[in-house]
């Protein structure tokens, strides 16, 4: 069976909540689930868990306590005695949550808005990046909402989410 040599991760892992609440080994151990799913590339289905604690070089009642863990957290299910990640073929699939012609309108709107000038450092003629100050995850009601986004270039963009950054228009209503 060939495997696939790559699979989608979102940077949004970082802030679902059912991962966020997840013990830090138990974390990776969804991770190499996602993984393990991905090389068996049969919608989901792990190895026996013989095979994946050869894989992970792990204790087998280790290993099984931490799908328990993923169980708990409905990251992994079993059945009829095989494991399987939850919603992986669908999280793997190329259809994207996101409506990029909408983004793309959201991203114009705020350049223009914002005069095609970065609002951290007063830049003009770089490339700028759209920042949703409430982030996307967060509040799915301000996505498109104009109000929620500035002009950065890439640089004060990076430093906009270090703590303690102020942009020029902050407090703009």
């Amino acid at each position: 069976m060939a495997s696939k040599y790559w699979i989608k991760l979102y940077h949004e892992i970082l802030h679902d909540p059912k991962m966020g609440k997840l013990p830090d080994g138990v974390w990776r151990r969804a991770i190499e689930m996602f993984l393990l799913a991905g090389e068996l590339d049969d919608d989901g289905q792990l190895p026996p868990i013989a095979d994946m604690a050869w894989t992970l070089r792990l204790d087998e009642g280790v290993l099984r306590k931490d799908l328990d863990a993923l169980v708990e957290a409905e990251i992994v299910i079993e059945t009829d005695g095989h494991w399987v990640v939850t919603n992986y073929t669908k999280r793997q699939s190329p259809s994207s949550t996101r409506p990029q012609s909408a983004i793309k309108a959201w991203r114009t709107a705020i350049f223009a808005r914002d005069d095609y000038i970065c609002q951290g450092c007063g830049s003009r003629g770089v490339k700028l990046q759209a920042h949703h100050i409430v982030p996307w995850y967060l509040d799915h009601k301000k996505r498109f909402d104009l109000s929620n986004g500035i002009t950065l270039c890439r640089k004060c963009h990076h430093l906009y989410h270090l703590p303690g950054w102020k942009h020029r228009a902050e407090g703009r209503a």
